[in-house]
């Protein structure tokens, strides 16, 4: 009975769950009256070396997916490049 339905989606971009696909997802609260606001936190991708250490990589985050989320559910996209955002 609420006036509306919100979800905060703090993430650094990586879908590391896998039961249901992201899109999918987002379809799924649109039509429960869900809106997203997505928040991709981080610069960088980052990816083991030989010895298990995780390290920042020149490639930046693709913000493609969150953006489409956000606006499926007429909710809004944020990027947090650091600390301040």
């Amino acid at each position: 009975d609420a006036k509306s339905r919100v979800v905060v989606l703090l993430t650094d971009g990586e879908n590391n769950v896998g039961d249901i696909p992201p899109l999918e997802a987002a379809r799924l609260a649109a039509e429960l009256g869900v809106r997203v606001y997505t928040v991709l936190a981080g610069r960088f991708v980052y990816q083991e070396d030989i010895f298990g250490r995780e390290h920042a990589t020149e490639r930046a985050l693709d913000s493609t997916e969150l953006e489409e989320i956000a606006r499926l559910t007429e909710g809004k996209f944020f990027r947090a490049r650091d600390r301040e955002a």
